[in-house]
C-alpha cells in the first residue's frame, strides 16, 4: 500500500512538471537493474516509462569496472527496459581516451547500443556536490581561521548551497552532529530541511538546540536558513498537519513565528541586502524559495534582504550576529557570502579579504562545454527532443 501511495505522488509530479516544462530530464538513483529492488524501485525505469523516455546508463570511471557495470545492468533489465535503453556515458575518465577503444567496442558489440561519450575528470571546475556524501566529510579545510558549523539535520535539504563556503580559502566548514562541537565555531549555521518539526525534535534530543542556545548567548554567529529559519523563531504551528500537526517549539533566537498553511512557496526571487554586515550595496542576488509556512516577523525586527519592490524579507536580531531567510542561495553569491565572512574575520581580528563578484554561471557553462566536446551532443540532444 505505500508503494501505491508513493508512486501516486511520482507520477503527479512528473506530469506537473511536464506540463510546465517543454523538457523534463530524470534522473535516475542507485541502479536500475537491482534485482531484489525491482519491485519497489521509483526511481529508474518505472519513472522513465512513465515518461516515455529514452534512457542513458551512466558508470563512473573513477572507481574502476564501468564497463562490466554497464554490460551488467544492461542484460540484468527486463527486455522492455533494455529497448529504452538508447545508449552508454563514460564519467570521469582521467587517461588516454584511446585506450578504451578495445573497451567500448566489446560493450557496443554486446549490447548493440552506443557509447555516446567519455567524459574526463575536471577537478578544476569545482562543480557543485550532487552526492549528500559530502557530509560525512569531517571539514573542508582543518587550518582555516574561520570556523563554519552546519546543523547535520535527517531531513536536510539543499546541501550544495554550501559548497561555495567549503571552497574558501579562509573557512574550515564541517557539519555538526555533537553538541560538544558547536563551542569551537565562529558561526553556525541551520541549512533548509524537509521535515522542519522533525528535525527541531533531533536538535532538542541530540543537545545541539541547547548547545546552539548557549552558543547565540555567549556572542556566537547563527545563522537560519529557510527551515533553519523558521526553527531560530518561536515556535511552528501547523493545524492542518502539512507535516507535523500540532506546535512545536522553536530555538527563540529571532522574534518570528511561523504557521503551515495553505500551498508551497516555490519561486525565484531578486533581493539585495539589507543594511547588515556591511553587505548592502553590492547589488542584486537572485535567489530561490522553496517551502511550506508562512514566517510572521514581530513589528520593528529588522530586515536581513529587500525585495526588487523593496519589501522587508528576513529578520535579524540588531547587531546582525544571529539573522534567518528564506532564501536559498545567499552564500552562492560571491558579494554576500564575502561580506558576511569578513564580519566573522572582524570578530577574529582579522583583516577583511577583498569582495569580488565572479560569474556564478561561468562554472557551468565550462562543464558544458566540456560535454559538448567529449560526446556526441547531437545525438544526445535529439534523443532529449524525441527526434
Amino acid at each position: 500500500a505505500r508503494r501505491v501511495w508513493a508512486w501516486a505522488l511520482v507520477a503527479e509530479a512528473y506530469r506537473e512538471l511536464a506540463a510546465a516544462h517543454d523538457l523534463v530530464l530524470l534522473e535516475g538513483m542507485g541502479g536500475p537493474a537491482e534485482v531484489n529492488l525491482r519491485n519497489t524501485d521509483l526511481a529508474n525505469m518505472r519513472a522513465a516509462a512513465l515518461a516515455g523516455a529514452p534512457v542513458l546508463l551512466v558508470a563512473d570511471m573513477a572507481f574502476g569496472g564501468a564497463f562490466a557495470s554497464l554490460l551488467g545492468t544492461f542484460l540484468l533489465l527486463r527486455r522492455g527496459e533494455r529497448a529504452r535503453v538508447a545508449g552508454f556515458l563514460l564519467n570521469r575518465y582521467g587517461g588516454e581516451r584511446s585506450l578504451l577503444a578495445p573497451a567500448v567496442a566489446d560493450l557496443e558489440r554486446r549490447t548493440g547500443r552506443p557509447v555516446l561519450g567519455i567524459l574526463p575528470w575536471r577537478i578544476d571546475l569545482a562543480l557543485p556536490e550532487e552526492d549528500s556524501a559530502v557530509l560525512r566529510e569531517p571539514s573542508s579545510r582543518p587550518g582555516a581561521p574561520l570556523r563554519v558549523g552546519v546543523t547535520w539535520l535527517p531531513h536536510l535539504s539543499n546541501f550544495d548551497e554550501f559548497g561555495p563556503l567549503a571552497r574558501e580559502q579562509d573557512v574550515a566548514l564541517t557539519y555538526l552532529r555533537m553538541a560538544e562541537d558547536v563551542c569551537r565555531c565562529d558561526a553556525v549555521v541551520l541549512p533548509g530541511s524537509r521535515a522542519t518539526a522533525a528535525d527541531l525534535d533531533y536538535l532538542a534530543g541530540s543537545g545541539l538546540a541547547a548547545a546552539i542556545r548557549d552558543f547565540a548567548q555567549d556572542g556566537g554567529h547563527v545563522v537560519g536558513i529557510c527551515g533553519g529559519y523558521q526553527m531560530l523563531g518561536g515556535s511552528i504551528r501547523d493545524p492542518e498537519g502539512v507535516e507535523r500537526a500540532g506546535e512545536t517549539e522553536g530555538l527563540g533566537l529571532l522574534p518570528v513565528e511561523t504557521d503551515f498553511a495553505g500551498g508551497k512557496v516555490t519561486r525565484l526571487i531578486r533581493v539585495s541586502a539589507a543594511p547588515l554586515f556591511g553587505a548592502d550595496g553590492l547589488g542584486a542576488i537572485v535567489g530561490y524559495e522553496i517551502h511550506h509556512g508562512r514566517v510572521r516577523v514581530e513589528p520593528g525586527t529588522p530586515p536581513v534582504l529587500l525585495t526588487a519592490a523593496g519589501e522587508a524579507e528576513g529578520a535579524r536580531s540588531p547587531d546582525g550576529r544571529i539573522w534567518g531567510s528564506a532564501v536559498h542561495g545567499l552564500f552562492q553569491d560571491d558579494r554576500f557570502r564575502r561580506a558576511w565572512l569578513n564580519r566573522l574575520r572582524a570578530a577574529r581580528m582579522l583583516p577583511p579579504l577583498p569582495i569580488r563578484a565572479e560569474d556564478g554561471e561561468a562554472v557551468f557553462e565550462a562543464w558544458a562545454d566540456v560535454v559538448k566536446a567529449h560526446t556526441d551532443w547531437a545525438r544526445i540532444r535529439a534523443l532529449a527532443l524525441g527526434r
